[in-house]
């Protein structure tokens, strides 16, 4: 197998540097070797051992070096001596090895190292007492040694031996160097051998059947990028996925089209650690046959991961296009600039475009959260489910997304402090086509634009009552079946959170079919099995725009029942201010009050000069300049600026 390699001569860069500068040359000016950072070699790579306990592959090697702690490699009892060894990839200088032990098994021991996995050298030794604890044992070698194979070999001990973790501490030299190849196995041996900084051309072709298990070293001045030769020009097709699995890696201009995510694999593409970053790629039906076949496309493990200007379409199978873990290390991670279309609707439920846990997701009651962006992307016929959008963690971001022709919404679906704002949603009175949703506390709803959708524009859920004051579950009715929830502090979770605290302001929502602003929705839904019974209370609605030339409802308070057991409630009013409702009416019911809302009359289909004028002067004397009737139904004078997002905006650079 031959890599082949653009290398960059830096020692010579570096001696024709000094002759400029110093106008002499030394000869005794040798090259010097510049290094990224001090790391564990080990993690990750390549290892093989004398025996596997029972030939487990929960015990197999490579969980010495995978960086869990929790995990191990196990040999079997009988088979003394025992001996785990890893492959560096390449030849690297160390100088420190760290052997995490499981109940302190090993008595003695040899480190060995290699350059070719045949000849072998010792680099140190060592003995130690047994015992029953787990234990850790550092070494630090005399000198640093030089060697791409590396062995841990046990001599004795008091039973089959198990480790956590088999490090190897070195530093590691600055890369550079362009990789291209051609085949998996040279793939697979470009990851072992690269070095921060290095690039890895994937040739032009189709690859098919290929799980690409990306890890290299790589630091955040220098990343280890994995490229299309051609962008668009490398098809990964058959079963085949895409795995992060180091910090700072980069893969650009993949096509994944005419195939489907591997048996036993939960996703397409999964950034499986931090820092990671997957742009100008694509995702075209990828889909498995079986519609009930349940993967997600792109799926984030790991934190601060950024997924940018790619392309999703086609998908008819369960499971969301993008999710996350939610178990609480994914956070802060982005999708921004990318195209999703065609996400078809097959199945009831669970077919999400975005499903995003985290902290929050099950009423926890802290202020942790998932911290996911989701901005500046075009979602056209993104059908999957009537949440295009689905929040069910704390402190998440949505913005500046434009959503065209698509069944469903923007849904808060559970959590708190959630944002959604500047985004633009555009129905053209398609089927099932919402707008925005929200449930839970401290949300933010600002600058939104919605036009034509056909169902309700903003929704302000009714959140269920579950505990009493003691947290005890309370029993409105016998009839009450509480929803248990594994990891939520008392148990149980409310369907939906209580919307409370929330800011409801500066939206405009033009010509939709269905109520503009509905303040206590889904009240008693599936009574008395649910207890939905927790109106929205003190929540801001304010600065908000509702156009309506045909008429019907523009904004709707639910009414509170005065029978028991429902009398004993009490809620907060919301605070209406500076509303103003053109062309259709109110139903606002105690507590809640219509003074903060203006609303004026439409006079026949089009907008005669007097009721328009009307519009404007109320528009202005509520300090809402350039919110006219003119800008009205212009989403770029509505939502902070922003025009409405086209396909040349977002996506791959290859396929505009």
């Amino acid at each position: 197998m031959i890599l082949q390699r653009n290398v960059q001569l830096r020692s010579i860069v570096m001696v024709l540097t000094l002759v400029l500068i110093l106008g002499t040359l030394s000869s005794a000016l040798g090259s010097r070797m510049i290094y990224a950072e001090r790391t564990n070699l080990a993690l990750g790579k390549t290892a093989t051992a004398s025996n596997v306990f029972q030939n487990k592959p929960n015990y197999d090697a490579s969980r010495a070096v995978d960086g869990q702690a929790s995990s191990r490699w196990a040999s079997d009892t009988s088979q003394e001596p025992y001996w785990l060894q890893v492959d560096l990839g390449r030849e690297f200088a160390f100088d420190q090895i760290v052997i995490s032990e499981y109940q302190s098994r090993m008595t003695s021991y040899s480190i060995q190292y290699s350059s070719d996995g045949t000849t072998w050298n010792t680099g140190s030794t060592g003995t130690k007492a047994s015992g029953t604890k787990d234990t850790v044992t550092d070494i630090d070698l005399d000198h640093p040694i030089t060697g791409r194979y590396v062995k841990l070999g046990v001599d004795t001990a008091s039973s089959g031996i198990s480790i956590y973790e088999f490090e190897i501490y070195g530093e590691i030299p600055i890369g550079g160097e362009v990789m291209r190849v051609t085949t998996p196995n040279e793939l697979t041996e470009a990851f072992h051998s690269a070095l921060p900084g290095d690039t890895i051309l994937m040739a032009n072709g189709t690859w098919n059947e290929i799980y690409i298990d990306f890890s290299a070293y790589a630091t955040a001045e220098h990343p280890v990028t994995l490229h299309a030769e051609t962008p668009g020009k490398v098809i990964i097709s058959g079963q085949s996925g895409l795995s992060l699995n180091r910090p700072h890696l980069i893969v650009d201009g993949l096509l994944f089209t005419d195939g489907r995510a591997p048996d036993g694999k939960d996703s397409v593409i999964t950034f499986n650690s931090d820092y990671g970053r997957i742009t100008n790629t694509s995702i075209v039906n990828f889909n498995p046959g079986d519609t009930s076949t349940k993967y997600y496309w792109a799926f984030f493990r790991g934190a601060y991961n950024r997924l940018d200007n790619s392309r999703f379409e086609g998908k008819d199978h369960m499971q969301p296009v993008i999710g996350n873990n939610g178990n609480g290390n994914e956070k802060y991670n982005v999708v921004d600039h990318s195209y999703f279309k065609n996400i078809h609707h097959t199945n009831a439920n669970g077919m999400e475009t975005f499903r995003i846990w985290g902290y929050g997701g099950n009423d926890e009651l802290g202020d942790d959260g998932a911290y996911f962006t989701i901005e500046n992307n075009l979602f056209e016929h993104a059908d999957g489910d009537d949440e295009v959008i689905s929040l069910k963690s704390n402190h998440n971001v949505v913005r500046y997304n434009t959503i065209v022709e698509s069944r469903g919404g923007i849904v808060g679906r559970s959590g708190n402090t959630n944002t959604i704002e500047n985004n633009i949603i555009i129905g053209n009175h398609y089927a099932d086509s919402t707008g925005i949703r929200i449930s839970g506390h401290r949300n933010t709803v600002s600058q939104n634009y919605v036009q034509e959708v056909s169902g309700v524009a903003l929704t302000l859920t009714t959140g269920e009552y579950v505990f009493d004051e003691n947290h005890q579950l309370d029993y409105l009715t016998p009839g009450f079946e509480p929803l248990a929830r594994n990891g939520s502090p008392y148990g149980y979770v409310g369907h939906y959170g209580w919307v409370k605290d929330s800011k409801i302001t500066n939206n405009v929502f033009v010509n939709n079919d269905g109520i503009d602003i509905s303040v206590g929705i889904f009240y008693k839904n599936h009574w008395p099995g649910y207890q939905m019974v927790l109106l929205p209370e003190n929540n801001l609605i304010s600065g908000n725009i509702v156009y309506k030339p045909n008429g019907g409802t523009a904004i709707l308070t639910t009414k509170q029942e005065s029978t028991s057991p429902l009398d004993t409630f009490k809620f907060l009013p919301n605070s209406f201010h500076k509303n103003v409702v053109f062309g259709g009416g109110i139903e606002i019911n105690s507590p809640n009050s219509d003074k903060g809302t203006i609303v004026l009359p439409l006079l026949g289909k089009s907008v005669s000069n007097s009721s328009s004028q009307l519009a404007e002067d109320a528009i202005q004397s509520y300090g809402l300049k350039g919110r006219g009737l003119n800008s009205i139904q212009d989403p770029s004078d509505s939502s902070g600026g922003q025009k409405p997002l086209m396909a040349q905006d977002v996506g791959p650079s290859w396929m505009k």
